[in-house]
Order: structure tokens, then sequence, then C-alpha cells
């Protein structure tokens, strides 16, 4: 496997492993794994269109470099997509730092949208 597909590989074992938290009640765990599903497969498709590759990202610079390249200019994902990942970005911070409890209601949605852009990300990989 390339480092592409194995990264594409890993977000879609971590989607099915948020989906299995969700449905045992580990609400922010759930909220941890799906933003890191998301966070390979964008790094994985940033490397595969882009040719951009990094050893390490910051959440930040990726989350600009993923907007960048593919939401602000409606390449292959929205700015729906973008908000998305923003949004999972900062309640991960607060699921996994803060003393906060998350509701599955307030989740539900939340991964039902990490689920569809972790498929979509997996689908332009293997489309490309």
């Amino acid at each position: 496997l390339s480092g592409q597909e194995a990264r594409v590989n890993k977000a879609e074992a971590l989607i099915k492993t948020a989906r299995f938290l969700f449905d045992n009640g580990y609400y922010n765990d759930c909220i941890s794994r799906a933003y890191y599903a998301i966070y390979h497969a964008i790094i994985a498709i940033l490397a595969l269109r882009r040719n951009i590759v990094r050893h390490r990202w910051d959440h930040v610079e990726l989350y600009k470099a993923f907007l960048d390249n593919f939401c602000k200019r409606g390449f292959l994902l929205s700015q729906r997509d973008g908000s998305i990942f923003f949004e999972l970005m900062t309640k991960r911070t607060q699921a996994d730092y803060d003393m906060v409890v998350f509701s599955k209601k307030s989740v539900e949605g939340l991964l039902l949208k990490a689920e569809k852009l972790v498929a979509k990300i997996g689908q332009e990989m293997r489309d490309a």
C-alpha cells in the first residue's frame, strides 16, 4: 500500500471505530475518533491531489491547507466540508481536554456528517 492508501484505510477504520463508540454510548470518544478519521483522510488527499506532504501536521495548518486547496476553490469538496472539519476539530479539543460531556443527540448528526466526508474523500482517492 502507498502511504496515502494506508492513511485512507486508517481513516475508514477510525470512522468505523467512531460509529462503534457512538453505538455504545461513548460520545466524547466518538467525537475524537471521527475527527481523526477526517484528519487522516485530508492528509491523504492533500498528498495525492496536491502533492503536499509533511511528516507532521499541526491541526490548524491542516485545516487551512484543506480550505485553501479544496474547499474555497470548490475543487472536489465544499465550504460545508471545511466547516464539518472545523466543528469536529473544535469539539474534539473539548471532548479530549475539557470537562464537557456530549450527549447522544449532540453527536449523532456530527458523526453522520463525518462518515459522509470520510466516504467522499475515500471515493475521490480511489477515483484518482
